[in-house]
């Protein structure tokens, strides 16, 4: 897709944009659940912020690049304080899903072709784990994307 003032970007989606694949981690019991009628059939009202705290793997790079970090619990607040292998990430919920502020990778023009193709490669051989996004967190929980690894290969603009 293209943005007007920004250029052309890559969508990306992530596990744990998903509710479900968080709804077993500690702290999920303890969001804020709206009745029903307030959430309109959504699981949390519209824009309700949650943070994911991930921890970092036990090998944290390997020959093809970063490796994701995993989700170990959720909570309606900021955790403080988390020890130095993990980080609290601030996501809002919106539409069913959960938003991180990170399902935009802004690309090049000169090298959206390239990129596109490789991406487009790698999707046709399904597997999911070939894309690592390395992003930088601060301690309020927002986050920018740094770098996009696709199948062990590094972008970064």
């Amino acid at each position: 897709p293209y943005d007007l003032l920004r250029g052309y970007y890559v969508t990306l989606s992530y596990e744990i944009s998903r509710p479900g694949n968080l709804d077993d981690l500690p702290g999920w019991q303890t969001l804020n659940v709206p009745p029903p009628i307030a959430r309109q059939n959504h699981l949390f009202a519209e824009g309700q912020p949650l943070y994911v705290v991930l921890e970092e793997p036990i090998i944290s790079v390997d020959d093809q690049g970063p490796n994701p970090w995993t989700p170990v619990q959720v909570s309606a607040t900021v955790p403080s304080p988390l020890p130095p292998n993990q980080v609290a990430l601030r996501g809002i919920y919106r539409h069913g899903r959960i938003l991180y502020g990170l399902e935009r990778y802004y690309i090049p023009e000169d090298q959206r072709i390239a990129i596109n193709d490789h991406i487009n490669a790698v999707q046709r051989t399904g597997n999911l784990e070939s894309y690592v996004v390395e992003v930088k967190v601060s301690p309020q929980g927002t986050s920018v994307p740094l770098r996009l690894w696709v199948d062990g290969q590094s972008y970064q603009f």
